[in-house]
């Protein structure tokens, strides 16, 4: 009698004189690959010329879930964390752009803090801290003084008379030409 127990673990096989991939029932070969990265590099393509002409201005984007747990009235341990994002955290922008943050918040608890920061972000004008404290939809728009790398620091910050944060945003940043 036939033993039919066994398993097989035929998962990756790769043929480099072929120049087939197989990854369990999806197979690729050389010409699929090159299909995909052409349609990469289209999509990027067009992104670029989308984003240089103020038609798409988005880079990034990013929604959070998040709610923390603590010993205090601010004392705070850790946080629950769900989160998702695409795109460019860091962009190079030229100066005199208009950089914009679109957010949709739904705050239960705290508060979300938003700022833009140049570079490593170690000298932060406190005047340019926003404190989103209620539930809402906005947009923050900032003209970039200096040409160089900046990058949007959005997340949860717990505010008076709240004890934590509990709250979810949606979030998307990009610029638009200089005039």
């Amino acid at each position: 009698m036939k033993d039919n127990s066994a398993i097989r673990f035929d998962v990756m096989s790769i043929d480099f004189h072929s120049g087939r991939l197989s990854l369990g029932e999806l197979r690729l070969s050389a010409r699929h690959g090159g299909i995909a990265a052409a349609l990469a590099v289209l999509v990027f393509v067009c992104w670029v010329a989308a984003y240089a002409t103020g038609l798409f201005p988005w880079i990034g984007r990013e929604s959070v879930t998040v709610s923390s747990f603590g010993a205090g009235k601010i004392s705070i341990i850790g946080n629950q964390k769900r989160s998702n994002s695409i795109g460019f955290k860091q962009f190079y922008y030229w100066q005199g752009q208009q950089v914009m943050l679109s957010y949709s918040a739904d705050i239960e608890a705290g508060g979300l803090r938003a700022y833009l920061v140049r570079g490593a972000g170690l000298d932060v004008d406190p005047s340019d801290i926003v404190t989103i404290s209620e539930s809402g939809v906005g947009e923050l728009v900032r003209t970039i003084p200096q040409s160089g790398f900046y990058r949007w620091s959005i997340g949860p910050t717990v505010t008076r008379g709240s004890k934590g944060y509990d709250l979810s945003y949606t979030a998307a940043w990009g610029a638009r030409p200089a005039r």
